[in-house]
């Protein structure tokens, strides 16, 4: 848990872990907080704190210290009209990915090169739309024979 006034963690015992370092992982900064290892020795609640560590070694934890972009989109998710319109937004825009990567095993481009990637993911868009006109047609033809 954040602890305002001291600037650092607390953990579930009550003991403050301090800033050791502040490092840079894949383009973003982050920040480590660790205990001091007498103080996770001694706690009753090492086993479930710290037990998926090595033997004697303290609680840590990361804190990602995000970029002005980030905050300003966090800042604006917390409206309620925000977060009603990217609801929308999930079920336009994330169904494609959904297909793309879930039935058709799509994960990564199979060329290199910014222009090449843009006309493989442009014959990806092709194809889900193709898909998508070919369901809508079938649908409307059915409808009219059933009718």
């Amino acid at each position: 848990m954040w602890d305002e006034t001291s600037q650092s963690f607390v953990c579930p015992a009550g003991q403050h872990l301090e800033k050791v370092k502040q490092r840079t992982h894949h383009g973003q900064r982050c920040e480590v907080y660790r205990a001091q290892a007498e103080q996770c020795a001694a706690c009753e609640q090492a086993p479930r704190c710290c037990g998926h560590l090595k033997p004697g070694m303290p609680r840590q934890i990361e804190r990602v210290l995000e970029g002005a972009a980030m905050q300003e989109f966090i800042k604006r998710m917390r409206q309620p009209d925000q977060q009603a319109l990217y609801q929308r937004r999930s079920g336009i825009a994330e169904t494609p990915h959904m297909r793309w990567k879930g039935n058709w095993k799509w994960r990564r481009f199979s060329v290199r090169g910014l222009r090449k990637a843009g006309m493989e993911a442009l014959w990806l868009a092709l194809a889900y739309n193709a898909h998508v006109w070919t369901r809508v047609i079938w649908r409307t033809n059915l409808e009219v024979v059933a009718a």
